[in-house]
């Protein structure tokens, strides 16, 4: 049997990260579903839409590595719904999951985890921490230049620039040694 063990307050807080991008009325089925992988003493749970992908670490008591596909909506909504316990789970055959948290037992019917869609690695890329306060003031600055016409998808976003330079000076826009640029346009303005 693959099982693992969580406290609930901790599996509520990732699972509510992902009810903003999974869930939600989707051609393919598994897209409304979370992808679970446990090893040593955590969780990686991982929810997309395609556009938008969230993965969150949480602690867990692994007893037998796996990892399922369940239901982000049906999870969420259980898991809320339990006492303040420590939540056992256990992958089954044919993809479900049994979800025991005191004298409650649910059975959930899942999907091959394996057709779950990869999230892009990012460890060679390089990341630098922005305060919150820069970057939502940066958001502010250019997001009125987005466009907002589902024709033209393309202008949609906001591009986000990071420049690795050793000896650039501090100052707005600039976060350890580098430069942080957002450029966005609807075809007629440029900020």
């Amino acid at each position: 049997m693959i099982t693992f063990d969580i406290d609930k307050k901790e599996f509520l807080k990732g699972l509510g990260l992902m009810q903003s991008v999974a869930g939600r009325k989707t051609t393919l089925p598994i897209l409304s579903h979370i992808l679970m992988e446990w090893d040593g003493n955590s969780l990686h749970i991982t929810g997309t839409d395609l556009e938008t992908g969230v993965r969150e670490e949480l602690t867990v008591t692994v007893h037998e590595k796996g990892k399922g596909s369940v239901s982000a909506k049906k999870l969420y909504e259980i898991v809320r719904e339990l006492p303040e316990e420590t939540i056992h789970i256990e992958k089954k055959e044919n993809h479900w999951i049994t979800l025991q948290c005191g004298k409650s037992i649910f059975n959930l019917a899942g999907l091959d985890p394996d057709e779950f869609p990869s999230l892009p690695a990012y460890e060679d890329q390089y990341f630098s921490e922005v305060s919150t306060h820069l970057l939502r003031e940066m958001i502010d600055k250019t997001v009125f230049a987005a466009s907002n016409e589902e024709s033209r998808y393309h202008l949609n976003g906001i591009l986000f620039l990071q420049k690795k330079e050793d000896s650039a000076p501090s100052g707005p826009g600039r976060e350890e040694g580098g430069i942080l640029r957002m450029v966005a346009t609807d075809g007629h303005r440029l900020p």
